[in-house]
């Protein structure tokens, strides 16, 4: 079949997605669909995109730029992960193969960079943690849902190969708290294995505590590691102490 397809859709719904507003203009030739342009609403946000589907070789190409995206229900929806919070500016390059969901996320390759603000990562308030480092006894932190870190900016870029993303240029910022770290995303089998540099700063004005105020300057190694349902979280205490016990 050959075709020039052009389709407007005041609601497109195949649950769990709703696409708003959707406007898509594409051919197909000798079993290749090509996507000039799909714009479009969706998890809060608008995006536009490009791409390609080619049934004799079960390949996938998408070019994307999505902006002020509900990260929160983009990943629930497409991962199962929703610890990571915030309006987010998306723009991906990504490359599959594949005739199941499961094949073309193992097959994943290219590139995808993020910008979220504001932002928050639910499941400890590292601030409130670092406050009680003095009294911690176990590396190992409870993960708990209603706790989160909030960022007034958090953002980098990841690179893409057989379904897992690597990140070695996170930048997150708060009031007291610096973030950088690298680590990767296993988006075929649901897990994240991260190590978060928390460097604390901007403490001189005392509205971050006397406990904070002695961790300034210090970088607090944060481990990050499990499937995408239970993140576990260890902070080395020695190492923060040992870090401390040498600026003073």
């Amino acid at each position: 079949v050959d075709a020039r397809l052009r389709l407007n859709v005041a609601r497109l719904l195949h649950p769990p997605y709703r696409v708003d507003a959707l406007a898509l203009q594409a051919s197909i030739d000798n079993g290749r669909l090509v996507v000039q342009r799909l714009t479009g609403r969706a998890w809060g946000g608008s995006f536009d995109a490009s791409g390609s589907a080619d049934a004799n070789t079960d390949s996938l190409a998408l070019r994307l730029r999505a902006e002020q995206v509900d990260m929160r229900a983009l990943l629930a929806d497409t991962t199962g992960y929703d610890a990571l919070r915030g309006r987010a500016r998306i723009d991906a390059d990504l490359q599959g193969r594949g005739v199941t969901v499961g094949a073309v996320r193992s097959s994943l390759g290219g590139r995808v960079q993020l910008s979220l603000q504001p932002a928050a990562l639910r499941g400890v308030d590292l601030a409130q943690t670092l406050r009680g480092w003095r009294t911690a006894t176990q590396d190992q932190l409870a993960s708990d849902a209603t706790r989160q870190t909030d960022f007034s900016q958090l953002e980098g870029s990841f690179d893409v190969r057989n379904g897992v993303a690597r990140n070695d240029d996170l930048d997150g910022r708060s009031e007291f708290l610096r973030i950088s770290g690298e680590g990767t995303i296993d988006l075929a089998q649901g897990r994240l294995d991260y190590l978060l540099r928390t460097r604390v700063t901007n403490t001189a004005s005392g509205r971050a505590g006397p406990e904070m105020m002695m961790l300034n300057g210090v970088t607090v190694p944060v481990q990050l590691n499990g499937p995408f349902g239970n993140i576990q979280w260890q902070v080395n205490w020695a190492t923060v102490t040992a870090a401390v016990a040498a600026l003073s």
